[in-house]
């Protein structure tokens, strides 16, 4: 696994909730918190006993600040649970398992969902500036980079990809709308150029 960078860090801090936030999802009608969650989940990995570390982070509460550490306790078992069944995934298999089963809202808060790597709320973003933008100048790209907590090399290829799919795509119409006759080969040679 990869460390994280000064600036992955600072997304990290910037998108974590308020210590009033915090104490708001702590408190409340469910069973109370567990001192060192994360040792108590590895005691149980290292017993063997993967549906027992499941149901205990299915059912119990956990301070914001551990959920990364027992989401990779909660990955690890589900792996280990598949290669007792003798169902040792290949990557691709791997990820579409993690897809359908995400860990439970006890160790993640759901909202950002990730593909390609990108947070979905990022890459909402950058389909809104694109919209209006489609080529940024570097100060946008940079300050798109803050508001994303991607990197500026990300944000780059990002648009860089976006435009050529869509110049791609429209390339696809015009040779479809050529072939089917729609146009007359006048607007055709000036679509063309």
């Amino acid at each position: 696994m990869k460390k994280a960078g000064k600036h992955q860090k600072r997304c990290i801090q910037k998108s974590t909730t308020s210590p009033q936030e915090e104490r708001l999802e702590e408190s409340g009608p469910q069973k109370q918190m567990e001192q060192n969650p994360v040792e108590r989940a590895t005691e149980y990995m290292m017993r063997g006993e993967y549906r027992l570390v499941q149901s205990y982070l299915e059912n119990n509460r956990f301070y914001r600040s551990d959920w990364h550490a027992l989401n990779l306790i909660w990955i690890d078992s589900q792996r280990q649970m598949r290669k007792l069944a003798r169902m040792d995934y290949k990557k691709v298999e791997w990820h579409r398992f993690k897809k359908k089963n995400p860990p439970p809202l006890t160790i993640s808060d759901g909202k950002d969902k990730y593909k390609y790597n990108m947070p979905l709320s990022a890459k909402k973003i950058l389909e809104d500036f694109f919209s209006t933008t489609p080529n940024p100048s570097h100060e946008e790209k940079k300050l798109l980079a803050q508001n994303t907590c991607l990197t500026d090399e990300q944000i780059k290829n990002w648009f860089k990809n976006k435009r050529q799919r869509i110049k791609k795509n429209e390339k696809r119409n015009l040779l479809e709308n050529r072939k089917s006759g729609i146009y007359s080969d006048e607007t055709n040679q000036e679509a063309i150029r």
